[in-house]
């Protein structure tokens, strides 16, 4: 059944888990009387592959070299990526997004909000957060908030991934709604969603109080995150 959603847009209903989850309509990424920019797009190999830039595994502020993706994940050098969470303030929920299964790791796994790695050459931290939130999400003109870096190391038969994760939030403001006989009512507002589907498969809310336990306990179904990463988010947003 089709219902109503955010700003229109219009999804499919879902459960998972006892949560809702929404499975947007995909649109053009360009309509007619909109706006738009051209992004700047990533350093490509002659076969379409991205570059990453290689950090020192003894001072990952240091940059070493690059290499393609492909080598990178092959043979575990440690690179850079970005986290955005979006944390809805009214219920203490966050935004998660199942991975596309075509993804290379962790294939229709639950995940961060937003994610992307840096390009080679890009240094622009911020900025990569604010691209991958608009380009998965949609969410263009977002302000994320710095929480926190950490190395992550996700080692596997079939892939190495070490990174260096640098970590947003973007917090969904509340917006004040009228309603009769009472002075107001808080609620979060997100802006339209526009899902990447390459990337994306679809979005749902999870309390990070449960969030925090699925990955903690390694729960099937979500990407694992080390100690530090769940300790140091679970400060962030002050979850007990």
């Amino acid at each position: 059944m089709w219902q109503q959603g955010f700003v229109g847009q219009l999804f499919r209903g879902a459960r998972w888990n006892g949560h809702e989850t929404f499975e947007f309509l995909s649109r053009r990424r360009h309509e007619p009387g909109r706006c738009s920019k051209r992004r700047r797009q990533p350093p490509l190999c002659c076969n379409g592959s991205e570059w990453f830039d290689v950090l020192d595994p003894r001072d990952t502020k240091t940059i070493i070299g690059k290499k393609l993706r492909s080598e990178v994940h092959r043979d575990g050098d440690w690179h850079r990526a970005v986290h955005v969470w979006v944390f809805r303030t009214t219920d203490r929920s966050v935004l998660l997004q199942l991975r596309s299964a075509q993804k290379d790791t962790h294939p229709l796994c639950w995940d961060v909000s937003a994610a992307g790695h840096l390009h080679s050459g890009e240094l622009d931290v911020l900025s990569a957060a604010k691209r991958e939130l608009e380009e998965e999400l949609g969410l263009a003109g977002s302000d994320p908030e710095p929480l926190f870096e950490v190395q992550s190391e996700n080692v596997s038969e079939s892939v190495q991934d070490r990174e260096v994760q640098t970590v947003y939030v973007l917090r969904v403001p509340r917006q004040k709604v009228p309603r009769e006989n009472s002075a107001v009512d808080e609620s979060a507002a997100l802006p339209e969603l526009r899902l990447q589907k390459e990337e994306v498969v679809r979005v749902r809310w999870m309390p990070i109080t449960e969030y925090l336990t699925a990955v903690e306990t390694r729960q099937v179904g979500y990407v694992p995150r080390p100690p530090a990463y769940i300790e140091q988010l679970r400060v962030a947003l002050s979850a007990p």
